[in-house]
């Protein structure tokens, strides 16, 4: 099977979006009883926000939507907020959310806290086993699938069109450049200590499948 290509990956993240938009009323009316906490604040960036730009892309960061899908799904009061400086955050990433005083970064460790706070558990239909495969599928996806990802949007040359349009349409063409090489950089150093950069672009792609 081939692997989605840069143009194909956004739209089937929305599809994916929508649905879980579909599911949302049945889960807030389920929650509702959880409606009266402090308001929330959601941060992540890179969205075309931070940059002034037109750009139709919510967030590059695939972590950013599951957080944004989980706290739309629960139906708690949330705020977003675009983070241009990662070194304010506590892990020099996003997404992070914000509940009074306290910082919780990672959304995983975003989705435990939601539970263990606001008794908010998307998965208590699920099975153990069921849960268990899930659970496999997402460390699947997130150890491998995640980088092969980011190589197609930032590293691979045929992926650059695409972002350019998607994060930065509508700001001039030499400050887009500038801050895509700055991603890219970045991009390529992550990838080269997580290892899987280390390797030729058909592996990388192999990897993904």
């Amino acid at each position: 099977m081939a692997l989605p290509t840069a143009p194909q990956i956004v739209p089937l993240l929305t599809r994916s979006f929508i649905y879980l938009k579909n599911k949302q009323i049945e889960v807030i009316h389920e929650n509702s009883k959880n409606l009266n906490q402090t308001k929330l604040i959601f941060r992540h960036a890179l969205g075309n926000a931070c940059y002034r730009g037109e750009g139709k892309i919510r967030s590059p960061s695939p972590f950013a939507w599951k957080t944004e899908a989980m706290l739309r799904l629960s139906g708690l009061d949330f705020e977003k907020e675009y983070v241009a400086d990662l070194s304010k955050m506590p892990k020099g990433k996003v997404p992070v959310l914000q509940d009074g005083e306290k910082l919780i970064p990672d959304s995983s460790l975003i989705q435990r806290y939601l539970t263990e706070t606001y008794g908010i558990d998307l998965d208590k239909h699920l099975t153990a086993e069921q849960k268990a495969i899930a659970e496999a599928f997402r460390r699947m996806t997130e150890g491998h699938l995640y980088w092969t990802g980011v190589y197609n949007r930032f590293v691979d040359p045929l992926g650059k069109p695409f972002m350019m349009k998607a994060m930065f349409d509508g700001i001039p063409t030499e400050q887009a450049e500038a801050i895509f090489a700055v991603l890219q950089e970045n991009a390529k150093k992550e990838m080269h200590g997580h290892g899987i950069g280390r390797h030729t672009q058909s592996d990388i792609y192999a990897f993904g499948k």
